[in-house]
């Protein structure tokens, strides 16, 4: 038997990205709404359930982004008398204009009380 879960947790984050001039010209928030739970008598935690959305869009006229968000292969952590539940978000984003091409991947770990993000690349 499981318990029936925990308010859910809504965590905002921002990715944004400026021309040559320094002019802001990207800016994405996006939400992480992750839910949480446990089995009745036992001492580990597991995430019921994990969204990922957007918030706030603003783009510059003539630039494109490809925003991609994939789940990867659940895993555990802690002590094995409390572990609790990780799962790996990476998010992807290509911003392009006519003459150039950025990549950006951003690598999330929701846990039950949380989520922690890693950046990687442009």
């Amino acid at each position: 038997m499981s318990s029936s879960g925990s308010t859910p947790l809504r965590l905002g984050f921002c990715v944004s990205a400026k021309n040559l001039y320094g002019v802001s010209v990207v800016s994405i928030g996006y939400e992480f709404v992750l839910q949480s739970g446990s089995r009745l008598g036992a001492s580990g935690m597991y995430i019921a359930r994990l969204e990922v959305a957007p918030t706030n869009v603003d783009i510059a006229w003539g630039w494109n982004v490809d925003m991609t968000v994939a789940i990867q292969s659940p895993g555990e952590y802690g002590d094995p008398t409390a572990l609790f539940a990780t799962l790996p978000a990476q998010l992807q984003l290509k911003i392009e204009t006519e003459i150039k091409t950025d990549q950006v991947s951003k690598l999330h770990l929701a846990y039950p009380q949380g989520v922690l993000m890693q950046s990687a690349g442009t």
